[in-house]
C-alpha cells in the first residue's frame, strides 16, 4: 500500500504534465492561428524604415549635446562636455514636413530654451537657436519636450531650472 505523500505526488504530477500540456497547445495554437504575435527581429527594423514614409515619420538620430544652464543669480554655467545623450527616435511628422529639406548626412543643429520642473522634466520647449528649418525646429522642440533629466534641480540648480539645451539632428537611412 502507498503512503498518502507518495498518492499526493503522483497526483501533482499529473496535475503539472496537463497543465504543461495545455499552455503548451494554447501557445503553438496562438503563433499558428494569429500570426501577428510573431516577432522577426531581423524583419523588425527593416519593417519600421519601410514603413518611416507611409505614417509621414522621419527616423532621427538625436544628440543632446551639454546644456547651459541659468543660475538662480542669472550666471550661465556650462555643463562639461561629457553630459550628452544620444538616442535614436522615430517620430511622426506634420504632414505638410519634408525630411529631405534638412536630415542630411551631417544633420542640423540648434537649441531649446526650457524649464526643468521638480520632477526633472521638461517644461515649454521653444526655439532658442533655429536650424532654418520649420520642420526641423519642430522636431527640436518636441524631442526636447520628452527629456526628463535626472541630475537636475539639484542643490546647486534649484526649480525651476532654465536653460538652453543643444541638440543635433541626422536623419537615420540604415539600422
Amino acid at each position: 500500500m502507498k503512503s498518502r505523500a507518495e498518492q499526493l505526488r503522483r497526483q501533482h504530477r499529473r496535475v503539472l504534465a496537463w497543465g504543461f500540456s495545455v499552455a503548451a497547445i494554447l501557445h503553438i495554437g496562438a503563433f499558428l492561428l494569429l500570426p501577428g504575435l510573431r516577432t522577426e527581429s531581423a524583419g523588425i527594423s527593416k519593417l519600421v524604415l519601410e514603413g518611416v514614409p507611409a505614417v509621414g515619420g522621419a527616423m532621427v538620430d538625436v544628440r543632446f549635446g551639454p546644456p547651459e544652464i541659468r543660475r538662480p543669480d542669472g550666471a550661465i554655467v556650462r555643463e562639461p562636455s561629457q553630459r550628452t545623450l544620444q538616442v535614436v527616435r522615430l517620430r511622426r511628422l506634420p504632414a505638410d514636413c519634408d525630411v529631405q529639406g534638412w536630415a542630411t548626412e551631417v544633420g542640423v543643429s540648434g537649441s531649446v530654451r526650457l524649464r526643468v520642473g521638480v520632477d526633472g522634466r521638461a517644461e515649454n520647449p521653444e526655439i532658442a537657436s533655429s536650424t532654418g528649418s520649420r520642420c526641423a525646429d519642430w522636431l527640436l522642440t518636441t524631442l526636447a519636450g520628452d527629456l526628463r533629466y535626472l541630475w537636475l534641480p539639484n542643490e546647486r540648480f534649484p526649480a525651476p531650472v532654465e536653460l538652453v539645451q543643444p541638440v543635433t539632428l541626422v536623419e537615420v537611412v540604415e539600422v
